[in-house]
């Protein structure tokens, strides 16, 4: 536990994350993270297929306890490395993906 009371280990990863194509985008749906300090989930994104975390950039934060969301905005047919990233309250993180 860090200073002020906040946790300061990195939180479980989400599990069960599955992708789904949508025209000009996609649909995420996730086991949220048992860990019950996860303030927020956020979804970071890499332009081509198997690319790693250290490439991506974030495309939207999600206020937990949500397990769903829907990311717009993409090339119909483009690949994409799609990476979910549960954050807790002291900023720690771990992605998913």
């Amino acid at each position: 536990v860090a200073s002020g009371g906040l946790v300061a280990a990195v939180p479980s990863t989400p599990s069960g994350l599955t992708t789904t194509a949508i025209p000009g985008g996609y649909t995420l749906n996730w086991t949220a993270s048992a860990d019950p300090s996860i303030l927020e989930y956020q979804v970071w994104e890499a332009a081509g297929a198997s690319q790693p975390f250290s490439s991506a950039s974030l495309v939207q934060t999600i206020s937990a306890p949500a397990t769903t969301t829907t990311v717009t905005g993409q090339t119909p047919g483009s690949a994409l490395s799609v990476f979910l990233v549960a954050v807790n309250a002291a900023g720690s993180s771990s992605p998913a993906g």
